[in-house]
């Protein structure tokens, strides 16, 4: 017996290094993360920034992480309804989400990440 579970667009080994490189250039104190929605280019993620889920119709396909955070997600996509989930997800680094047949969107419609205890990076 096996498992296949689908991903979101496909594995590019490229993009994701590309993500991770974009993350790690920019301020440790501000920037946690980079996300790509669907094929698109990376976008930083800063901390308390508010993430909708999906953007121009595409969902974001995978999220690299370069800080550690505590995120928080909510029903709606301005991070104002919520939290969905009972408790802040802590995220160590490095690691790479991929989305997973739209599994973010089984959680919530967006995100807000913190700052937590976990040791930075640098």
């Amino acid at each position: 017996m096996s498992l296949s579970v689908p991903v979101v667009g496909h594995v590019d080994l490229d993009k994701d290094y590309s993500q991770y490189q974009a993350c790690k250039a920019a301020d440790p104190q501000l920037v946690f993360a980079a996300i790509r929605y669907g094929e698109g280019p990376p976008e930083l993620v800063e901390y308390n920034q508010c993430v909708p889920w999906r953007k121009d119709g595409d969902v974001i396909a995978n999220a690299v992480f370069c800080q550690p955070a505590s995120c928080f997600v909510f029903s709606d996509v301005n991070c104002e309804v919520g939290p969905s989930v009972p408790v802040p997800v802590d995220v160590p680094v490095p690691i790479d989400f991929l989305n997973a047949v739209d599994f973010v969107e089984l959680l919530g419609q967006s995100a807000y990440c913190s700052p937590n205890k976990i040791p930075r990076v640098n």
